[in-house]
């Protein structure tokens, strides 16, 4: 059966403009019980890349990985974290980090989820300070520096 969440664009075309509207404005306000319900009415969610506004396609990506269950909305998760994170959206950042390290939506990646992980933390995200800590705290190379590295990032994650 097709994903009613990624309907034809001629099916997306046939929704009323007040509610894509609806859905934008839930979006911009960030109330993700709103964006999920216009989701499951079939919002087409490819319908609002062009608008670039993270925040929007964050909380889309947000709503698709809900359900940890199914590789299909991992893979719509990871899709639209990476277009806000190439926004420079942190918070988009920092899930994108999450999904490279533990291969959500994607192949394992612990080179690209570091890199993420710093994209975010540059900016001040303090999930992704304790993310980079947990990272050096593991690693098996140079323990010493890698060690410090850590107590840095969580010192950082603590305050």
């Amino acid at each position: 059966p097709e994903d009613i969440l990624f309907l034809k664009l001629s099916e997306a075309q046939e929704k009323p403009d007040w509610l894509n509207e609806a859905f934008l404005e839930a979006c911009v306000k960030n109330n993700t019980k709103q964006i999920h319900f216009y989701l499951s009415l079939g919002i087409n969610s490819n319908s609002v890349l062009y608008t670039q506004n993270p925040i929007i396609l964050f909380n889309i990506a947000e709503y698709y990985a809900l359900d940890k269950t199914h590789a299909e909305g991992l893979k719509k998760s990871f899709f639209y974290f990476k277009f806000a994170a190439e926004k420079g959206f942190a918070k988009a950042q920092f899930r994108l980090g999450q999904c490279f390290e533990q291969g959500l939506g994607t192949a394992r990646d612990g080179k690209e989820a570091l890199q993420y992980y710093l994209y975010a933390a540059e900016q001040g995200d303090v999930d992704a300070y304790y993310a980079l800590g947990k990272i050096y705290y593991h690693r098996d190379t140079d323990k010493r520096e890698s060690i410090e590295k850590a107590i840095h990032y969580f010192a950082i994650a603590a305050k």
